[in-house]
């Protein structure tokens, strides 16, 4: 599958943060039967920033999850794109399909990990494919980690790659992967648990995983002195936490909250970047009252965490927050609602994560902000599909030196029900 059409959008100028040239955004052609895809995600060769490798859920099964996963990937830069379905474990029985993640190993290989369940006794595990080093066509997956809710353990859940690239690093070129357990079956409880693994050929085999903690939603990167941090959600405490390893996960640090979130809000997937001068940046959302959402920013170094958008901006609300960073630039994108639109807002600091200003506004829609979902832990997720449009649990962004990719999901009309097509748009900076 080829092609997509290509709109060429002027930048809104923006003081320091103009990202400069116009911008390139691809409607990516839809999945098999132009069935809805949601929650993307990708990852650009920094070898060959022309190598973009885009993955995405389609079709709805529990739990707003998908049904597939569907991958996209260009080598010219984004003028031409082929898709393919990423077939599942477990054949004809895996029904149920979420969380795809993707990355590129040291020698080019693209790499992506995913969730694959039977829908009716949920049933699966994470699983992971790789492509050669020369080009980008995934194959068959493996099982990483394979659920027990037959011995009454819980489900894996939320995925997330990383790959150390760093130029001194000891540990350059290590894989690591990230996950949490819960979701136990009816009648049974199940202690959720946070999981590192971590791989030295590429993805081909793993070290046996370390238990983090009563985690969720945690995210892994990679430091410059070869560390690697994790961030995740303490849900009792409403808490967001990182630890960190030097040794590569026989030592862990003490844990360190990033923030809390106050009386009546709770703390919604995260997402973190490292800078080159080996600064820790995480941004969230976090959901209020009548599933208002907002989004916020910290960098671990005891400055208190602060909201990013506000009324001069025009947002209303804001979630599903991804960073990116490039050197010391750090780029942050998040859907925006305001209350008759919603766009895909680019945000860059220039000050090593330490503020964000809107640079542009990208694909805006008219769209009422009550038929909206903007986080993944906010009670709307449990709408019926036809009356509230979830876009999924996370956007995707990706940055080099000389640019910056998001991946974002857009309704394509203005009712619930309507086509949910996956966007890729590609910033010179």
């Amino acid at each position: 599958m080829r092609g997509g059409s290509i709109i060429l959008l002027a930048v809104a100028a923006c003081g320091r943060a103009d990202p400069g040239p116009p911008t390139r955004l691809v409607a990516l052609p839809a999945p098999e039967l132009r069935e809805a895809a949601f929650e993307p995600h990708l990852a650009i060769d920094p070898d060959d920033p022309d190598r973009i490798l885009v993955a995405a859920q389609y079709g709805l099964s529990r739990n707003r999850g998908g049904r597939k996963i569907w991958t996209w990937h260009t080598d010219d830069g984004g003028r031409t794109w082929q898709g393919a379905e990423q077939p599942l474990p477990g054949g004809p029985r895996s029904t149920m399909a979420a969380d795809a993640v993707t990355a590129f190993t040291q020698r080019g290989e693209a790499l992506m990990a995913f969730l694959f369940a039977d829908s009716a006794t949920f049933q699966g595990g994470l699983a992971l494919t790789r492509s050669g080093p020369g080009n980008l066509i995934l194959g068959p997956a493996r099982v990483v980690a394979r659920d027990d809710l037959d011995q009454g353990g819980g489900a894996i859940d939320k995925g997330w790659l990383a790959v150390d690239r760093w130029p001194i690093s000891p540990r350059r070129g290590t894989v690591y992967l990230t996950w949490h357990r819960n979701r136990p079956l009816p009648g049974r409880r199940v202690e959720t648990a946070a999981m590192v693994a971590a791989s030295n050929d590429g993805g081909r085999t793993w070290r046996d995983p370390r238990i983090l903690g009563a985690w969720t939603g945690v995210q892994v990167v990679t430091r410059p002195t070869g560390e690697y941090t994790v961030v995740g959600i303490d849900p009792p405490e409403r808490l967001l936490v990182a630890l960190s390893s030097g040794s590569g996960g026989t030592e862990m640090s003490t844990v360190d909250t990033i923030a809390a979130a106050p009386p009546g809000w709770t703390v919604d997937l995260p997402s973190a970047a490292v800078t080159r001068s080996d600064r820790l940046v995480v941004c969230w959302s976090e959901i209020g009252p009548a599933d208002s959402t907002r989004l916020r920013c910290g960098r671990g170094d005891g400055r208190s965490p602060w909201q990013v958008g506000d009324v001069a901006t025009g947002v209303a609300r804001a979630g599903l927050p991804a960073l990116a960073a490039a050197g010391d630039d750090v780029w942050l994108a998040a859907l925006l609602a305001t209350p008759d639109s919603v766009a895909l807002g680019l945000f860059r600091s220039v000050d090593d994560g330490g503020s964000f200003t809107l640079a542009q506004k990208l694909a805006a829609r008219p769209f009422r902000r009550d038929l909206l979902c903007l986080a993944s832990a906010a009670p709307c997720r449990r709408t019926p599909p036809d009356r509230v449009y979830f876009p999924g649990d996370y956007l995707g962004a990706t940055a080099t030196p000389n640019r910056v990719v998001v991946a974002f999901p857009m309704p394509e009309g203005t009712h619930p029900n309507v086509q949910s097509v996956i966007h890729v748009a590609i910033i010179r900076p």
